[in-house]
């Protein structure tokens, strides 16, 4: 039995979800934290006399004019910002 189970295991997948499961991307969280990070490392903090990349520090997008700050620039913090109406 124990053999049976091996070489089910070693069976390529057949059937109509046979899409590669090795290149599979993760839709988590993490993966899109890591990803939005990625498209910031070129944005650089708005605040006069900061102006330095926003890196992975929390940042937040002004609604008005679109620029971005370090939240800690402006004095706001995660928990402030998710509790803001916007």
């Amino acid at each position: 039995m124990l053999q049976e189970i091996e070489q089910r295991k070693e069976k390529a997948p057949s059937g109509r979800n046979t899409s590669d499961l090795t290149k599979q991307t993760s839709n988590s969280q993490e993966y899109r934290k890591k990803n939005e990070m990625e498209n910031l490392k070129d944005v650089f903090c708005a605040f006069p006399g900061c102006e330095t990349n926003l890196g992975t520090q929390f940042s937040l997008e002004c609604a008005t004019c679109h620029q971005w700050y370090h939240g800690s620039c402006i004095d706001v913090s995660r928990e402030i910002a998710f509790s803001m109406d916007y």
